[in-house]
């Protein structure tokens, strides 16, 4: 039952009461600053300036108390930050260890994120979001501050849903180490990190270096909550199409080509249980029945969480020439690498205007005699070449039938006595058999011979699919005071290079290597390319160093070494390794000249100006393979290296307007930002303005924003050009629900893209009745214009008016039978999607933070808080999307009505205790279930429940500091929520790997 929002909201409160969390609003360091940096403004005023925009500052104390994995993890306890990445594996999220900032859902590209007030590199696969994870070493983070409205007036491009500012330990000095583990409840993996601080400081110059090193054992599918304690969904994650499905024509009387073809699953699916199972009813050919359909359970043996190694190192120097004049500079290194194993061999998709994928009738594993309708065997006309093997066991090595010149064999009868028309006695032939796409070329096994009813996946003992990824940053400046103190510049050059180099085994291979190797021509020994046995001159087709591979199930039921036998050479031919790599690299110029102007009564009026000069350049790079279309991606990947310029000046101005004992202070504040993002249509204007006012002891504080925002398309929405799959895809010219997997989805850039804008205004106040207590309140409101999205290809194929656009969605009628109108059109094989600017998404909510501190005396004593969002708004072009997952919706997102997270901490002398609450709403489900598998019409309610416990060693053993700590994440051991869909996970919203326990030590010397 759906409770009403106020009745949710009061039952949360009620729950913060013995557990409950939120991150605190007050700054906790030990660390001292020479000046506040406030984010959300660049004027620097001797007063003190507090802006109008909602700011929460998360401390270094309260970050650590959570002890996250990874900063990522962290950022998921904030109840306006959405689809952070829990999950580095196998198609459940990032496979290179990164992890992204939403918020508000607007999209991570949406969220600007900075480094100590400067921006960083985007990823350089995508350029779509910044990765949190690899800013800095965790020990070297002061304090996280997130600014909840729109900031393009300050900070352009990419300030849309808020900005997040990550500062370092810049005034450090000492040494400090830590080490803290994270051991999983179930299959004994563990996360580390080991990480140190040294800072040096004199009255004019100061260095900090920080270094860190993480690693995250690998876990496999099965190891996970959902998979464990949900009875019978095993059944539901048999997905993949091996053993594989076949096509394979029929004949007349005559022997003839005559009908539509026979579409079947390979015969010896039953015996690859408990992995596979055969679903659908029979098919009947020429009096034998064979499976309609067989289902792999390929997750299994996958990687869930990869093999991860990661390790930083943040530099910070400065030096005092003078007065006016002080250097700064900042270094920033990063060496990730991921390894996992992926699912066991891709799927064949022939492409349109490929040729199809064919099992040749004279390979040794084609058992499907070619025969008459009336079930009696049938002879060629034999070309006079003979094949190296015995096919029919009667103790000769058999001819290949001679073919016409449209590649079909000459048929003579079904008399085995009979001369061909060239004199020569005529041969058995088997039917070429077509493989259908979406079938996998590769099994659990690897299609080679042993156990079928294993649940091994053979790729634990091949090359696994690595990831590399490694970054550099650098920051030099000058800032210094000017005219006697009263005014201040900063003037600074940042540049940030992240690559990215992939190589992919397993689930990847090669469509002219796997047509040979179907042929007989595979292996590297094989000098003839040919597929077509009457051209390859005195190369025999499984003869010599030419090999043949055997894609039906019986590879795995013969003995190693018969013709029906694979080899490993022959696995590792067809799959072989494909690498992609990518670069991002930005510089960026920084001045900006802040000061006051002449004083009011209120006070002085702060400025501030300033400029930019940034410069993105994104390259992708392909192997020829790719190039060409001819992996099985079934098309072209091309290679991109491109660039932009974006020039922007902007001003921002504060005046106090009200400054009295009796009624307060009353402060204006103003920003505008013009910027050009090197194109026509690509500059925009952006102001802001902001009212604050505070009541004369400070117990009401009213505060008010508007302002507009941009996002530039960035270069990858401008000109990618790849192919991903889709899955879960619902036809709409058919009755029922297709579930069609792994179709290959070309995906264009598009340079006409406009920008995004943003209108968005914010009000809210602050309450502090009592000196313990205090009550933030936030209305929030964005309308995002000409948002850039990816059309949705589940939704052009289920779409009537779109599903049989031919530049949009590929059929193919030789690929089957779809009827409309009386017309085959053929099923879908493939999709071409756009970026495109949808036309308005607006987006509205409320915040809340309540904090309390109670002195309990001799007991010590209790802080508790709790943050919530509840999303009222969420509207796509004028359609109501909200309270929904959204999976089928091009530009839409997660649409939860409430999320909270709630803290209490006890402390007592050296002791201190943490308990942390996290609720997540119910929404409603979109997505189409997977073939077998029932629907579900909402994700449920998810809570989790972390306890953790610290104790304060003071300065013993010589140290100038030092702490234990040891805590459970997930006390409960809750299973995130199941979806019957996909990989049954929603990995960017829940976190499956179950109970953590974790345990960490800190010292400072």
């Amino acid at each position: 039952m759906k409770l009403p929002p106020i009745v949710t909201a009061a039952g949360l409160v009620l729950l913060a009461s013995p557990v409950s969390l939120a991150v605190a609003q007050e700054t906790g360091s030990d660390d001292s600053f020479d000046e506040i940096v406030v984010t959300g403004t660049f004027i620097r005023r001797s007063e003190g300036f507090t802006p109008a925009s909602p700011v929460q500052e998360i401390s270094k104390a309260d970050f650590e108390a959570n002890a996250p994995r990874t900063v990522a993890d962290f950022l998921t306890q904030l109840p306006y930050s959405f689809n952070t990445t829990f999950t580095v594996g196998r198609a459940l999220g990032s496979s290179n260890g990164s992890g992204s900032l939403n918020l508000r859902n607007l999209g991570s590209d949406a969220t600007l994120v900075l480094l100590n007030g400067r921006r960083v590199a985007r990823d350089a696969v995508t350029v779509g979001n910044v990765d949190v994870n690899s800013l800095v070493p965790q020990i070297a983070i002061e304090r996280i501050d997130v600014l909840k409205d729109g900031a393009s007036s300050l900070y352009g491009s990419d300030a849309v849903g808020g900005v997040a500012n990550f500062l370092t330990r810049r005034n450090f000095q000492g040494f400090e180490v830590q080490a803290q583990g994270d051991q999983r409840d179930y299959g004994n993996t563990t996360d580390y990190r080991v990480s140190g601080i040294w800072g040096a400081q004199t009255e004019k110059s100061g260095v900090v270096v920080a270094v860190e090193h993480f690693n995250r054992d690998p876990f496999s599918w099965e190891t996970y909550e959902i998979i464990r304690k949900r009875p019978g969904i095993d059944g539901a994650f048999r997905l993949a199409g091996w053993p594989a499905r076949y096509s394979i024509p029929n004949r007349n009387a005559a022997g003839a080509l005559a009908g539509a073809a026979t579409t079947i699953a390979d015969p010896a699916c039953a015996a690859f249980g408990p992995s596979a199972n055969t679903t659908g009813n029979p098919v009947t050919r020429l009096g034998v029945s064979y499976p309609s359909n067989c289902q792999q359970n390929a997750p299994l043996g996958t990687s869930a969480n990869a093999d991860e190694n990661r390790y930083q190192a943040f530099i910070e120097a400065h030096h005092e020439i003078n007065d006016s004049l002080k250097f700064y500079g900042e270094a920033g290194f990063l060496r990730t690498r991921t390894a996992l194993v992926d699912t066991p061999g891709a799927a064949a998709n022939p492409g349109p205007g490929q040729p199809a994928v064919i099992v040749p009738g004279y390979a040794p594993s084609n058992s499907f005699r070619a025969m008459n309708s009336a079930g009696v065997a049938l002879y060629a006309q034999s070309s006079g070449v003979q094949l190296g093997f015995d096919k029919d066991g009667n103790g000769v090595n058999d001819f290949l039938p001679a073919r016409s010149a449209a590649g079909q064999v000459i048929v003579v009868g079904t008399d085995p006595a009979a001369l061909g028309a060239n004199g020569l006695p005529v041969v058995p032939f088997w039917e070429d058999v077509t493989v259908v796409a979406g079938s996998r070329i590769f099994g659990m096994t690897c299609n080679l011979p042993g156990n079928p009813a294993t649940t091994y996946n053979c790729r634990n003992d091949l090359n696994s699919t690595r990831y590399a990824v490694d970054a550099q940053r650098y920051v030099a400046g000058l800032e210094g005071d000017l005219f006697g103190g009263a005014w201040h510049y900063n003037a600074s050059y940042l540049l940030a290079v992240n690559g990215e180099d992939d190589t992919t085994f397993g689930s990847a291979f090669s469509m002219p290597a796997l047509r040979a190797g179907l042929a007989g021509y595979g292996g590297s020994g094989c000098l003839t390319p040919s597929n077509d046995p009457l051209l390859a001159g005195t190369n025999r087709p499984g003869a010599g160093n030419c090999r043949f591979f055997n894609i039906f199930g019986s590879s795995v039921t013969t003995a190693p070494g018969t013709l029906l036998a694979n080899t490993p050479d022959m696995v590792t031919y067809i799959t072989a390794q494909d690498w992609q790599r990518y670069e991002t690299k930005a510089s960026v110029l920084d001045f900006v000249l802040s000061g006051e102007l002449f004083s009011l009564p209120a006070g002085r009026i702060g400025v501030a100006i300033g400029a930019q000069h940034r410069a993105d350049d994104w390259s992708a790079d392909y192997p020829a393979l790719q190039n060409s279309g001819q992996s099985d991606l079934q098309a072209a990947f091309f290679d991109k290296k491109v660039g932009q310029i974006s020039n922007a000046i902007f001003a921002e101005l504060s005046v106090p307007l009200m400054k009295n004992e009796q009624y307060g202070l009353l402060d204006f504040t103003g920003a505008v930002r013009y910027e050009n993002t090197g194109g026509p249509g690509l500059s925009t204007t952006d102001p802001k303005l902001g009212l604050l006012y505070s009541s004369p002891a400070g117990m009401v504080k009213v505060r008010g924003t508007w302002s507009t925002s941009f996002l530039a398309p960035s270069l990858y929405q401008r000109f990618r050009q790849n192919v991903v799959f889709t899955n879960a895809v619902n036809d709409g010219l058919t009755a029922a629900n297709d579930n069609l997997s792994r179709v290959p989805t070309t995906v264009a850039g598009n340079p006409s893209l406009d920008p995004q804008t943003s209108e968005n205004y914010n009000l809210g106040f602050t309450l502090k009745p009592w000196n313990n207590w205090s009550l933030d309140v936030d209305y929030w409101h964005f309308t995002f214009d000409g948002q850039i999205s990816l059309e949705n290809a589940v939704e052009l194929a289920s779409n009537l008016t779109t599903t049989l656009d031919p530049s949009k969605v590929i059929r193919n009628p030789a690929a089957g039978t779809v009827l409309w109108n009386g017309v085959n059109v053929g099923p879908i094989v493939g999709f071409n999607v756009n970026y495109i600017n949808n036309a308005s998404l607006k987006s509205a909510g409320f915040d809340f933070a309540l904090n309390n501190t109670q002195d309990l005396g001799n007991f010590g004593a209790l802080r508790s808080s709790i943050l919530a969002s509840y999303q009222s708004k969420y509207e796509l072009n004028g359609r109501d999307i909200s309270q929904s997952r959204n999976a089928r919706t091009a530009g839409g997102s997660f649409s939860v009505p409430w999320r909270a997270t709630m803290r209490n901490v006890w402390s007592l002398g050296s002791h201190s205790v943490q308990s942390l609450l996290r609720y997540t709403d119910e929404y409603y489900n979109d997505q189409n279930p997977n073939a077998g598998t029932l629907a579900k019409q909402h994700i449920e309610k998810y809570f989790t429940w972390d306890l953790s416990y610290s104790y304060e060693l003071g300065e013993r053993f010589g140290l100038k500091s030092s702490q234990i700590a040891v805590g459970a994440n997930n006390v409960m051991d809750k299973a995130g929520p199941y979806v019957p869909d996909g990989n049954h996970t929603l990995s960017s919203m829940y976190d499956y790997s179950g109970r953590h326990l974790w345990l960490r030590l800190k010292a400072a010397f």
